[in-house]
């Protein structure tokens, strides 16, 4: 005999003599019910602003970017449908904060941010700068430029 138990209510069963099937149905249902549920696409949409490389809209007003090429690979493995909408950059901000887009991409750390925002914990890339140098001073790495 087999007990069954769903939350409050509790049921017995008996199998139907001399029928193995019951017992492929039963294993059937335990895995299914087991194994998480096919994930079904899901929208996301992604405010899309003019910061090249990092996230555009190329010529032919595709999202284009190291940012779009992350989230592509992402949505691959979450079973997203990505969603562009095009905005600057204030305005996906505010869009952002109302609810109107899901993710956007590039946006800078700070703690007063972090109060209205989930930020991953890992950064997907750092921002860059562009130092120039007189001719006479010598700098071959970042260490070089200690105290200057």
């Amino acid at each position: 005999m087999i007990s069954i138990r769903l939350a409050a209510f509790s049921r017995t069963v008996s199998p139907p003599p001399k029928s193995p099937g019951w017992l492929i149905a039963l294993l059937a249902l335990l895995c299914s019910l087991a194994m998480p549920n096919i994930a079904q696409a899901r929208d996301v949409l992604v405010g899309i602003y003019d910061n090249k490389p990092k996230i555009f809209l190329d010529t032919n007003e595709q999202a284009a970017g190291i940012f779009v090429d992350i989230l592509r690979n992402i949505a691959e493995k979450e079973s997203w449908k990505l969603k562009y909408v095009p905005c600057n950059w204030r305005d996906c901000l505010t869009q952002l904060q109302a609810g109107q887009i899901d993710l956007m991409p590039d946006m800078a750390y700070s703690e007063e941010r972090e109060k209205i925002f989930a930020f991953h914990a890992t950064p997907a890339l750092f921002s860059w700068s562009q130092a120039y140098r007189h001719p006479d001073v010598s700098v071959v790495s970042i260490i070089d430029l200690k105290d200057k």
